[in-house]
């Protein structure tokens, strides 16, 4: 009987979660509406999620320095995906 490794993944959004820059203390606002990420846990992947909204601007590259795959929405709407996140299909969906 063989293992299939699972990814795990977490959506998290500023506004609703509360979640605190660490670095100034205030809630965060800024770049990401959301940010979802995959990872090997449900906790890294919370982890990596909660760290792009306050990195902002600095997600990207950051997520993709780690490998983990990432749909960041920003507060306009515009998506950005990062390392293999795959592309909705064709028609919207």
């Amino acid at each position: 009987m063989g293992l299939t490794p699972q990814r795990e993944a977490a959506v998290v959004a500023p506004a609703a979660s509360g979640i605190l820059d660490p670095r100034t203390g205030r809630p965060v606002s800024g770049t990401w509406r959301t940010a979802s990420v995959a990872a090997a846990s449900c906790v890294a992947a919370n982890t990596a999620s909660t760290a792009a909204l306050v990195l902002g601007p600095s997600a990207a590259p950051w997520l993709r320095s780690r490998g983990l795959p990432a749909r960041l929405v920003a507060q306009g709407g515009a998506v950005t995906t990062v390392g293999g996140w795959p592309d909705p299909p064709v028609g919207g969906g």
